[in-house]
C-alpha cells in the first residue's frame, strides 16, 4: 500500500458586485454563494444564451447553481438526474434549500416511473394524463433523463386515426417549462448525446425567440462530446467553471470557503473483499474504535454480489461494537436505502457514488479508472460533522482509500528505469494535481462518434 495526502479545497466566494439585489434580499444569514453559482444565475437569465454548463468542482454547490432562478424568481424548471438515489437526494436537497431561503411556497415534486404508476392507480387517470396532472401543477420537477427522452420521443400519446395530437404532452411542457436541467451529465455516452442534441434543436427550432429555453448542464467531470455537437449545431452557450485554491489553511476567509476537506489517501492493488480480509481490524475497525463517536464511513464496490457478502462479512463484526452497517444497492427496498445513510458504515455500488451527498470521514472504495475514481473519492470530506440524535459530532480526521486494478496502481506508481514515478509515498498534491495524474494513466474512453452520423440522424 502507498499512501499520499490531499490538500483542502476552498472555493472563491462571488464578489459582492455580482450579486443581484434579489438574490440579497433573500440569502440566508451567513450562507456565501460561490463565483460560479453566481455566474450561471446571471447565465441563465441570460437571453442571448441557449445552453449553460457549470463544471465546478463536486462539493461546491452546482446544483444549487442550478436552482436559484427557481428559489428567486419562482422559474419554472424540470431537473434531470441520472439515477433514482440521486433523484431523491436532491428532492432532499431542494426541499432544504426552499426552508433555507424561506420559499415553502415554491411547488415541488418528484416524476420516475413509480410516481406515475401512483397516479394512475390513485386517480385512474392515464400515463399520459397523469403525467400532464403533475406537471402542470408544480413548478420543480425533479426527474430522470428517460422521461424527458419518452415525452420528446412522443411515448406518452396514442397514435392512429383517432390517436392524440402529437404536442399533447410535449406542447404543455415547454409552455410550462422554462428551464431543463441535466445533471451529472457525464454519465451520458454517445447515444444519450445525439439524442439530447436532437431535442435541443427540435425545441430550439419550435420554440423560436417566443418563448426561450434554457438549458443547463451540470458534472465535475465532463466530457468533450457535448461540447463540440453544440458548437456543430451553432447553439450560444456558456461555459462556466470554479476557481479554487488549494491549501493547508485558508488563504483569506473573506473571500475563500473551504468545500473540500483534506484527506489522507491509500493506494493499494486489490478489490475491496481482499482488503476488508486483510485490514478489517488494523484499519477499518482501528478508524471508527479511534475516532468514535466522529467517525462514519462508507464502501463503494463495482457489485452487489460484493456489496451484500460485505455487508454479511462486516455487520457481525461492528455490532459487537455497537456499530451499525447498512446496505445501499439497486436491489435494496427504498425504506433501506434512505435508512442507510444514518448507519455508521454504508456499503453500496454505483446508485451512490454519482452526486449523492454524504456526510463521512472515511471511504474504502473501488476503481476502474479516472472518472469513477474521482467521483467516488469527491463523496469524502464534503462536511466537517454530522448530527445524530440532536448531537452534532466534529469530524476530527479524513482518510479514504483507492483499490485499483494492479495495472492502474502499476502505471500511477512504478516508473522505468531512470524515470520518476507519477505518484510516491508520502506525496501531498492537491485535486486538480490528482486529477490530471490520473487522466494521463487511465485509458480514453470510446466515445463511438460514427454513432452520431451513422444512427444520430434517425432521432431527428
Amino acid at each position: 500500500m502507498t499512501c499520499i495526502t490531499t490538500l483542502p479545497v476552498y472555493s472563491k466566494v462571488a464578489d459582492d458586485h455580482i450579486i443581484p439585489l434579489a438574490i440579497r434580499e433573500r440569502l440566508p444569514p451567513g450562507f456565501h454563494l460561490s463565483q460560479h453559482q453566481a455566474e450561471t444565475y446571471h447565465a441563465i437569465l441570460d437571453n442571448s444564451l441557449d445552453v449553460v454548463f457549470n463544471t465546478a468542482m463536486t462539493g461546491d454547490g452546482k446544483s444549487l447553481a442550478g436552482q436559484l432562478p427557481a428559489l428567486i424568481h419562482s422559474w419554472p424548471a424540470m431537473s434531470m438526474y441520472p439515477t433514482n438515489e440521486l433523484l431523491y437526494d436532491q428532492l432532499r436537497q431542494i426541499e432544504q434549500a426552499m426552508h433555507l431561503w424561506k420559499r415553502d411556497d415554491l411547488l415541488v415534486t418528484r416524476l420516475d416511473a413509480q410516481r406515475l404508476d401512483e397516479l394512475e392507480a390513485d386517480t385512474e387517470l392515464q400515463r399520459a394524463a397523469a403525467l400532464l396532472n403533475l406537471l402542470r401543477n408544480h413548478e420543480f420537477v425533479c426527474t430522470n433523463p428517460d422521461i424527458f427522452h419518452y415525452v420528446m420521443q412522443q411515448y406518452y400519446i396514442h397514435t392512429g386515426k383517432r390517436g392524440d395530437t402529437p404536442d399533447k404532452v410535449l406542447g404543455p411542457m415547454l409552455n410550462l417549462f422554462k428551464q431543463f436541467t441535466f445533471d451529472e451529465f457525464h454519465v451520458f455516452q454517445t447515444p444519450q448525446v445525439v439524442s439530447v442534441i436532437n431535442a435541443l434543436l427540435f425545441i430550439h427550432t419550435v420554440v423560436g425567440d417566443t418563448q426561450p429555453k434554457k438549458f443547463l448542464f451540470l458534472s465535475a467531470t465532463p466530457g468533450e462530446l457535448l461540447l463540440r455537437y453544440l458548437e456543430r449545431a451553432g447553439l450560444r452557450y456558456a461555459h462556466i467553471h470554479g476557481d479554487y485554491a488549494h491549501a493547508s489553511s485558508n488563504p483569506e476567509p473573506a473571500r475563500w470557503r473551504r468545500i473540500l476537506h483534506g484527506n489522507s489517501l491509500t493506494f493499494a492493488p486489490q478489490r475491496a473483499e481482499e482488503w476488508i480480509e486483510a485490514h478489517m481490524a488494523d484499519i477499518l475497525l482501528r478508524f471508527f474504535l479511534t475516532h468514535r463517536p466522529a467517525a462514519k464511513g462508507a464502501i463503494i464496490v463495482n457489485s452487489v454480489a460484493s456489496a451484500q457478502r460485505l455487508v454479511a462479512k462486516l455487520r457481525p463484526l461492528l455490532a459487537s461494537h455497537e456499530l451499525t452497517v447498512e446496505s445501499n444497492t439497486g436491489f435494496d427496498a427504498r425504506s433501506r436505502r434512505r435508512d442507510s445513510y444514518a448507519a455508521d458504515l454504508l456499503i453500496g455500488t454505483s446508485t451512490i457514488d454519482i452526486g449523492v451527498d454524504f456526510q463521512i470521514n472515511f471511504l474504502v472504495f473501488e476503481s476502474h479508472d479516472a472518472g469513477s475514481f474521482l467521483q467516488r473519492l469527491g463523496r469524502l470530506g464534503r462536511h466537517s460533522s454530522f448530527a445524530r440524535h440532536g448531537t452534532t459530532h466534529q469530524f476530527e480526521a479524513f482518510e479514504a482509500h483507492a483499490l485499483l486494478a494492479p495495472w492502474l496502481y502499476e502505471n500511477l506508481f512504478q516508473a522505468e528505469v531512470g524515470e520518476t514515478p507519477l505518484l510516491m509515498d508520502g506525496m501531498e498534491l492537491d485535486r486538480e494535481q490528482l486529477r490530471q495524474t490520473l487522466r494521463e494513466t487511465s485509458p480514453t474512453a470510446a466515445t463511438f462518434e460514427h454513432y452520431g452520423r451513422l444512427w444520430g440522424r434517425t432521432h431527428a
